[in-house]
This record gives C-alpha cells, sequence and structure tokens, in this order.
C-alpha cells in the first residue's frame, strides 16, 4: 500500500500523519514548539527549531506504524552538510538511526541508505572527496553520490537507474517504497543557511 506524508505545520506545533490509498488518516505524531512574543500582539518561531519538530514528528510517525517500514530512505548531500547544523538538529537526525554528527564538516560528502527502519550504509567522505554506495536489495538497485563543491557538486539518488534527488545544497532526502517501486517523496533541506530553505 502506498501512503502519502502529511506535515501540518501550525502556529504552535508540528503534526504529521499517514494518508493511506482508501482515504484513511493514521493517528498523528503531535511535536509542540516555543512561541515567541516580542511585542504585545506578535508572534515568532525560530526556524531551526520547526525543521527540529518536523525530523521528530516524522521519526515519531514512523516508528509508530510498522507498515510503511518497506521504505527505503536515501540522504545525499550535495555541496556540503551544512554551516548551519547545530546540536539540537544533529540530535533529531540520529532519532532516523543516523549515527554520524554533520556539524562542522563543512567540505564534506556524506550519504546514509536507510532501508526497512535498519541503518545499511553511512558515510562522511574525507575533505572533498565524493562518496557513493552501489548496492541491490530485492528488486531494488540504489545508487547514491554525494559530491562537495569542489568534487563535482552534486547529489545523486537513482533507483532503479532513475534519479529521483532534487540536487540542492544541503541534505538531499529521498522516500521510496520498494513494494510499489514508486517515490513517496524526495525534499531538501538546505542546511547550509540557518532559514533549512525546503526545495520538493
Amino acid at each position: 500500500m502506498r501512503y502519502i506524508l502529511c506535515i501540518d505545520q501550525g502556529t504552535t506545533s508540528t503534526k504529521a500523519f499517514l494518508l493511506d490509498e482508501q482515504g484513511h488518516l493514521s493517528d498523528g505524531a503531535h511535536v509542540p514548539f516555543e512561541q515567541i512574543y516580542p511585542n504585545p500582539g506578535w508572534v515568532e518561531h525560530d526556524a531551526e527549531e520547526i525543521f527540529h519538530t518536523v525530523l521528530k514528528a516524522i521519526a515519531m510517525l514512523m516508528a509508530g506504524n510498522p507498515a510503511v517500514k518497506g521504505n527505503i530512505v536515501a540522504i545525499a548531500v550535495k555541496d556540503t552538510p551544512g554551516l548551519a547544523i547545530t546540536p539540537a538538529l544533529s540530535s533529531e537526525l540520529k532519532t532516523l538511526g543516523i549515527k554520524t554528527d554533520l556539524r562542522g564538516q563543512h567540505g564534506h560528502g556524506y550519504v546514509a541508505v536507510i532501508n526497512g527502519g535498519k541503518v545499511i550504509f553511512e558515510k562522511l567522505g574525507a575533505k572533498d572527496a565524493p562518496v557513493v554506495y552501489d548496492a541491490s536489495f530485492g528488486t531494488s538497485n540504489v545508487y547514491v553520490t554525494s559530491r562537495t563543491y569542489n568534487s563535482g557538486n552534486e547529489a545523486i539518488i537513482q533507483i532503479n537507474g532513475k534519479d529521483h534527488s532534487v540536487n540542492g545544497r544541503g541534505l538531499n532526502i529521498v522516500v521510496y517504497n520498494k513494494a510499489e517501486k514508486k517515490l513517496v517523496d524526495s525534499v531538501c533541506f538546505d542546511t547550509h543557511e540557518a532559514s533549512f530553505a525546503c526545495t520538493r
């Protein structure tokens, strides 16, 4: 069965749900975030905290829904893992099973592949050296390349010969359903800037 990952970015919290092909919505994951009141009647939010809550809500949702564990999640860095990754963001990335701390790793390629909820490959490359992963499991062939600015400046995430990567600066993430042989989502977070711009 295919699912759509739904993110409800509210004023006070981030919520994540799964919508199946019959239109049924899963129980959601809910992560509140701080409200900042700089002046009477004004409210602001910290973009980095919101990014953390999105990652945490997705991790909570995946942990609570074993039906989605048939997915491949591939992560590839283009340009740089990012100067904007903070200790809190690094901690949230670890909820996905990632072990590498990407803080301060400017100019290093990085690839992670998660199959069925388990990290099966993770590598931080040497300075300006590309990182490549190429393997098959079942009927899925996965080829992932991370190249920094000085080593080709690209992120490729190919599944069964088709590149699904946004190929934007920062963390490129692809979620692919093995059973349905279909793309679930492809997104890039620009972790070079504190705004964490998201591109689909």
